[in-house]
């Protein structure tokens, strides 16, 4: 009886065995776009301005076209709600309380030593009070963890090779140094196939639904660099 039980455990049924594929499909597919990511993220940080006056608050964090600290893609979209910009989430870095509470002192004694008055008094004292501080970003990896949610801050730190299909999904979408087209195919490979693939419901993976998530993922596959081998390896993960 033990020995039938265990066969039971290990016969998947066609829909089980189509689920599995598409996953094998998808882990394969991070693989590369971690490295792709990387790269472009590591070419994209230098190109953004910094705060550099010494006298500044927020001394050192990225900025924006006005010399502000960067709180939103920089792609040039206006914010919510009069825009579809995306907010940058500092709050997504595991260091980023840490960080926060060591500079907190520092920005209240540079916010008191610039003497201002009025509106502007009142904006610094609003902006230094929000929740979700910018900290400066050292790195690709810290920069990519911008663009993904809260819930990440738990890892152990920041780093790409680290980071699931639903993250680095998330950052392709959203971050305006990849072409349209990518940022268009990735939102929908998150949204239609990884995403409803997580939820685990088996009994929806049939063959043709399967088909069509490789259709879809082998479409942002062909969409990077040299992805010869890619191809190969998703050919071998659906057949």
């Amino acid at each position: 009886l033990i020995h039938f039980y265990k066969r039971m455990q290990h016969n998947k049924s066609v829909e089980e065995a189509q689920w599995g594929r598409v996953g094998n499909g998808l882990n394969t597919t991070n693989r590369f776009l971690q490295v792709y990511l990387q790269t472009e993220l590591k070419a994209f940080l230098p190109t953004l301005p910094r705060i550099t006056d010494p006298s500044h608050p927020y001394v050192g964090c990225l900025a924006d076209s006005k010399g502000e600290p960067l709180r939103f893609d920089p792609d040039n979209h206006p914010a919510p709600p009069n825009g579809d910009g995306v907010q940058l989430c500092f709050k997504a870095l595991p260091h980023y309380e840490t960080t926060n509470t060591e500079l907190k002192p520092m920005r209240q004694q540079k916010f008191e030593e610039l003497n201002l008055t009025g509106q502007d008094k009142q904006l610094m004292k609003k902006q230094l009070e929000g929740k979700n501080q910018p900290i400066p970003i050292m790195d690709e990896h810290e920069l990519s963890h911008l663009y993904i949610q809260e819930f990440y801050s738990k890892q152990i730190n920041c780093d790409i090779s680290r980071l699931d299909a639903g993250a680095i999904l998330n950052i392709l979408s959203k971050a305006s140094c990849f072409d349209m087209e990518l940022r268009n195919q990735a939102a929908i490979v998150r949204d239609r196939i990884r995403n409803q693939w997580a939820r685990a419901i088996i009994k929806d993976w049939s063959l043709a639904h399967m088909t069509e998530a490789f259709s879809e993922i082998k479409k942002l596959a062909n969409l990077l660099p040299n992805s010869t081998n890619l191809m190969t390896e998703l050919d071998d993960d659906q057949f």
